[in-house]
């Protein structure tokens, strides 16, 4: 079994830290840990005196819920496992498949990216342990971005066009009196669209994904890469966007327009979906 790479929708992320029931235990770097949590993509958990012959943990601690997904964005490690609890038992997740295909459990002895991304068995918890003790350049101080613990809603079946795609700085940029601007760059937004043109009905359930998250109050995410990473396969270049860490949480902001094609009822359907980032 392997990951196929076709875009990915996900629930939100259950171990947000605008989560009221969302807490984060790390062994040191105390005062950074909530940046583990947070969706800002300039803050990281970094660990104080570390070494290779140091395993340090996070533990982050959410509502009891049905995962079978889980992501580590932007980090440098390279030895470590993710576990999760079972009645106070730290237990491995089971039936596992990760970027290099399928494992026993979430455990890496040589990890090389800097992003990881894990489907599994469903399991039904409130914590997971991600517990690291090499980093990626020896001896460094491990970092890491963010954690997300989320369930999958839908892999696409086809292809749809992405259109519009825009990842924003909100540039703020009022003139002085010199005639020169005052450049102020706050943090990026991201916004893209899903033409489902002359889209068959044998994928009609792309369709009914689409129309199921117009109807939904809960932001979700989008992850358009769905998984693909190679510049050698997959990409000759990675776009902004489509890069592994490129995860983001959405709504829906726009009304859907859906046509029959030459309005032809058996004939293929044209919908266009639009997504822009939300807040939580």
């Amino acid at each position: 079994m392997a990951i196929g790479g076709q875009i990915k929708i996900f629930d939100n992320n259950f171990a947000r830290k605008s989560d009221s029931n969302v807490s984060i235990t790390v062994s040191t770097g105390t005062g950074s840990g909530d940046f583990a949590i947070d969706r800002n993509s300039n803050t990281y958990w970094t660990s104080v005196g570390s070494d290779d012959t140091t395993t340090e943990t996070i533990i982050v601690e959410f509502a009891s819920t049905a995962i079978d997904r889980i992501f580590l964005i932007d980090h440098n490690f390279k030895d470590y496992t993710v576990e999760y609890d079972v009645s106070g038992v730290w237990t491995d997740f089971s039936t596992v498949v990760g970027l290099d295909g399928s494992s026993a459990d979430i455990t890496e002895t040589a990890y090389a990216r800097g992003t990881s991304y894990y489907e599994f068995d469903s399991v039904t918890t409130t914590k997971i342990r991600v517990s690291v003790t090499k980093s990626q350049i020896v001896d460094a101080e491990k970092f890491i971005n963010r954690i997300v613990v989320t369930a999958e809603i839908d892999t696409l079946e086809g292809y749809p066009i992405v259109q519009g795609l825009s990842v924003d700085r909100n540039v703020r940029a009022p003139k002085m009196l010199s005639g020169k601007r005052f450049i102020m760059k706050s943090e990026q937004s991201f916004k893209v669209a899903l033409s489902f043109k002359n889209y068959p009905p044998s994928l009609g359930g792309d369709l009914d994904t689409m129309f199921d998250l117009f109807d939904r109050d809960d932001n979700f995410m989008i992850w358009l890469c769905g998984g693909k990473f190679s510049t050698t396969v997959d990409f000759r270049y990675i776009n902004r966007g489509f890069r592994l860490e490129d995860l983001f949480t959405v709504q829906i902001p726009k009304k859907l327009s859906p046509k029959y094609r030459k309005n032809v009822y058996t004939s293929m359907v044209n919908l266009k979906v639009s997504f822009e980032e939300a807040v939580d």
